[in-house]
């Protein structure tokens, strides 16, 4: 197998899909069908974004703010769903999360394999603590 060096970007297609996921879950909890399974993976990919924009873009205050904002509107879902054992998002919440998974989108496009890579294990490390 011909390992590509973490410099080279990611497909389009492997972009597509590290993208749709998080935004198909964000929908099924929009619909009332969001699991919480469907919360863990907006945060893991909200989490991603925030260190993203932390590490590489952290002078850009409505950059900061976005996912600020998209952090705080998962940590209530989250919240509300362990509270009630049932997971959704308000319209508020929708808009928040939803920005906040465009504006990862963005930077994941503009990231290396290596950035991305570091990104995902630093996330993985302070998660499973």
């Amino acid at each position: 197998m011909i390992q590509l060096p973490t410099i080279y970007r990611f497909t389009p297609a492997a972009e597509t899909s590290l993208q749709l996921i998080p935004h198909q879950e964000l929908e099924l909890l929009r619909n009332g069908h969001g699991s919480e399974e469907s919360f863990h993976t907006l945060a893991a990919r909200l989490n991603m974004g925030a260190v993203a924009i932390e590490w590489h873009w952290k002078d850009n205050q409505d950059a900061l703010n976005t996912i600020g904002a998209a952090l705080d509107a998962i940590v209530s879902v989250g919240n509300r769903g362990s509270r009630l054992g049932k997971y959704g998002v308000s319209g508020d919440e929708f808009k928040a999360i939803g920005d906040g998974l465009n504006l990862t989108d963005e930077a994941q496009k503009a990231l290396t394999r290596k950035q991305l890579s570091k990104i995902l294990q630093h996330v993985l490390k302070v998660a499973t603590r």
